[in-house]
């Protein structure tokens, strides 16, 4: 059997996310590691990010939240990733935003890209809908998705605690938005069909597309 790394900036296991990747990849055995893996609470607080430092938002293994930022959980992520590239075939990256290069030796999926093509392609300057976890990452989203289509709004909603997605859904569609993104591997397809139903606007989950074109990769 073939087997598939999953690289998390938080803790592993994510069993928000891998029971979707297993049925999609029914051949494939997934390995698990995160740059969080073994830290203790106060450890993992001492990451977060400093004034004007790119925020990421991720899981524990606990189900809580855990904001970081990218450049003081970047050694740890490239220190997971050495741990976990010797076991597996494949590496895919758990995080969609945009992060520096990291050294492998195996093949690694990084969603940032994959979902930079599909959703340039699929919005073809129609007003776009993007949900992110954090207030503190609309600026970034706005920035990072302005060339994929014409941005109409940012809303936040956290897949890491108890957020009111259809609220931020009916922000993006009262927005003019005509497609939503939900920019975040956390990201559910409960999650997804509560903004679906709240906005009656499609959306593209970012998990569920990374998952398609791995099995595509990989079967």
């Amino acid at each position: 059997m073939s087997r598939l790394g999953i690289l998390t900036i938080g803790q592993s296991p994510r069993t928000d996310v891998t029971p979707l990747l297993a049925d999609l990849l029914g051949g494939w055995e997934l390995v698990e590691a995160g740059a969080l893996d073994g830290m203790a609470d106060a450890e993992v607080a001492a990451l977060a990010p400093a004034p004007g430092e790119y925020v990421l938002v991720t899981r524990l293994h606990d189900g809580r939240q855990a904001v970081v930022g990218r450049e003081r959980i970047r050694p740890y992520v490239q220190r997971a990733l050495d741990r976990l590239a010797p076991q597996v075939d494949v590496v895919l990256f758990l995080c969609t935003g945009e992060f520096p290069p990291l050294r492998a030796d195996r093949l690694l999926i990084e969603p940032s890209r994959l979902l930079h093509h599909i959703v340039t392609g699929v919005a073809s300057g129609r007003p776009l809908g993007v949900l992110v976890p954090l207030p503190e990452q609309a600026e970034e989203a706005r920035r990072r998705w302005q060339g994929a289509g014409r941005v109409a709004a940012v809303a936040a909603a956290s897949p890491y605690g108890d957020a009111d997605f259809s609220r931020a859904a009916k922000t993006l569609r009262e927005a003019g938005a005509e497609l939503i993104l939900m920019d975040c591997m956390g990201y559910t397809q409960g999650h997804k069909r509560q903004v679906v139903a709240a906005a009656a606007r499609p959306a593209i989950l970012a998990g569920t597309v990374v998952a398609a074109v791995v099995r595509e990769l990989l079967s």
